[in-house]
């Protein structure tokens, strides 16, 4: 299978593309039951997709296949379901920072590079243009993933702490922190 490096997204009209491919990702993942198309026949999105920066990779037939999503900001009250955030005073001061989140692979992409290609774009925009810290939420089989480029366990979160929060499987609070 032939597709693209991951490049940034600079037509915005193919975000609901993107929202599409987070329905088909995960309801092709150990946990369908948090983001699909009954939930969200439209596809998955939220407030901070138009002020993104979104990576993509596209397949021979320039089909969105792959995408992962990094936003800056100044405020943890920024985020789509703060209070899994501002629920743990330990964040640095420093602004502002980002938000890794909304990695994924198509189905019959996976297993191919895409996830790491996708991390390390985002770990190198991070360091390029000298954002103290990053903040994510991921599923306990990614930790590890994520613990490679430097992201370090801060506490497992659930819904009941923000309703907002969609995911219904256990996640957990991520930080990554570079010296400037």
């Amino acid at each position: 299978m032939i597709f693209s490096e991951p490049a940034i997204l600079t037509d915005l009209s193919r975000l609901d593309e993107i929202a599409m491919l987070r329905c088909v990702a995960w309801e092709n993942s150990p946990f369908p039951n948090s983001i699909n198309f009954t939930k969200y026949p439209n596809g998955f999105t939220d407030i901070l997709d138009k002020d993104s920066l979104h990576f993509f990779s596209v397949n021979q037939q320039d089909e969105i296949i792959a995408a992962a999503r990094l936003t800056r900001l100044e405020d943890l009250t920024q985020l789509p379901y703060p209070k899994i955030f501002t629920s743990y005073p330990l964040w640095p001061v420093e602004r502002p920072f980002l938000f890794y989140s909304r990695l994924v692979i198509h189905p019959a992409y996976r297993k191919k590079g895409l996830k790491e290609k996708l991390d390390s774009i985002r770990i190198r925009y991070q360091s390029d243009h000298s954002i103290p810290f990053s903040v994510a939420t991921a599923t306990a089989g990614r930790v590890e993933e994520l613990r490679r480029y430097g992201f370090r366990k801060i506490a497992t979160v659930s819904k009941e702490i923000d309703p907002l929060f969609p995911f219904e499987h256990g996640e957990l609070l991520l930080l990554k922190e570079i010296k400037l």
